[in-house]
């Protein structure tokens, strides 16, 4: 189908518009996100802490996944750089890079099976989260309770 996404090709075949739709996505809207929330805290001398959603795809390669593996890598330097540069502010920016998260996406995924085994057999835990599993990460790290975790 022109103009959709492939999924899961070797990275030799990746095309390049799939590579700037994620990276445009997955990076740059974030960086756009971090930028404008950023200016109004500090505009309004606001303390407090922007989360990322990154992904252990961006610590770690994963076959047949380039565009989404740098677009998270790539998320994970934005969220130190912006920590490093907010903090005289005090604002904290961290990202969670959990493993695969049962979303509706990844509940329809066709190759299913396969992609839950590859990625379970890499997660300590051995299986797919829940969502409710990432949620509580988040909201310690938007808390006062992680004031100095940064970064």
């Amino acid at each position: 189908m022109p103009g959709s996404l492939k999924r899961c090709v070797p990275a030799v075949d990746c095309p390049k518009d799939n590579i700037v739709r994620v990276l445009n996505t997955n990076l740059l809207g974030a960086i756009n996100c971090a930028q404008v929330v950023a200016k109004k805290m500090i505009d309004s001398k606001v303390k407090g802490s922007i989360v990322n959603l990154s992904s252990i795809d961006g610590i770690g390669a994963f076959p047949t996944n380039l565009s989404y593996n740098v677009s998270k890598a790539g998320l994970d330097m934005v969220t130190k750089q912006f920590a490093l540069e907010l903090g005289q502010y005090q604002i904290r920016l961290n990202s969670v890079n959990p493993t695969l998260v049962m979303t509706p996406i990844v509940t329809n995924f066709k190759e299913g099976l396969l992609i839950e085994k590859a990625i379970t057999a890499r997660t300590p835990m051995g299986r797919v989260a829940k969502v409710e599993e990432i949620v509580g990460p988040i909201l310690y790290l938007l808390s006062d309770y992680s004031s100095m975790v940064s970064g």
